[in-house]
């Protein structure tokens, strides 16, 4: 009985040492990583986190309108219409209630192709700011695709 309880008191503190190493090691996503957690990945200097931080937030401005967009979980609009109908799981009802036009879908396509070229002249500005150690650093870090399906993100 002993040596199991000394045993998983072992096995809760080796899962709490490992815990926060996965963490730190994690690259960050543009996206959605804080803009400090990147300006400390980065280490920018505060001239460079005043310059950089408008790009960053809009970058996760452009993110969280398009999964929106998308009906991304969490999000309105967009998203499917639950099976047996209505919003309450009633009949259907109410016309095209859930479904989606053609024209709709190219508007929202092109929609998200002109915030993708945004991204990308933003992450060139940042890029522009940073010093060479900086450039080589921030190329791990991950840039959104909004134009790739979800499960490609």
């Amino acid at each position: 009985m002993r040596k199991n309880t000394i045993l998983a008191g072992l096995c809760v503190l080796l899962w709490m040492a490992e815990a926060p190493a996965a963490s730190a090691g994690k690259t960050p996503d543009l996206g959605k990583t804080k803009f400090k957690d990147i300006a400390k990945y980065l280490n920018l200097t505060p001239d460079q986190q005043a310059r950089i931080k408008p790009d960053v937030d809009r970058i996760q401005d452009l993110v969280k309108q398009a999964d929106k967009q998308r009906g991304a979980p969490g999000f309105g609009g967009g998203g499917r219409t639950p099976v047996g109908g209505g919003r309450w799981g009633g009949p259907g009802g109410g016309g095209n209630q859930g479904s989606v036009q053609v024209g709709d879908l190219e508007q929202r396509r092109a929609q998200r192709q002109e915030w993708q070229k945004e991204i990308t002249n933003r992450v060139e500005e940042i890029r522009s700011l940073l010093t060479p150690e900086q450039v080589e650093k921030f190329k791990s870090i991950q840039v959104p695709n909004i134009v790739a399906p979800p499960s490609w993100r």
